[in-house]
């Protein structure tokens, strides 16, 4: 079993795992796809407000990727 812990927040759960290298890489350097976060929420744009409210450096705007993914960058 790796290294991880749980964070938890409403319906929200978020795993954060020790990385079993020396720095930081993102997994689309590693595996050649996916992200390095997934969340799932009911309301994405209310999520994002939030997120700017806090400070958080939003890079991309909500956009939709296909017919059922609404991703932010």
């Amino acid at each position: 079993m790796e290294p991880h812990i749980c964070l938890y927040k409403d319906r929200i759960e978020i795993v954060l795992i020790k990385s079993n290298r020396d720095y930081v890489v993102p997994n689309q350097e590693i595996h050649e796809y996916g992200y390095d976060a997934y969340i799932i929420t009911d309301n994405q744009v209310e999520m994002e407000k939030d997120f700017r409210k806090l400070g958080v450096k939003i890079v991309r705007p909500l956009l939709t990727t296909d017919p059922i993914t609404i991703e932010l960058f």
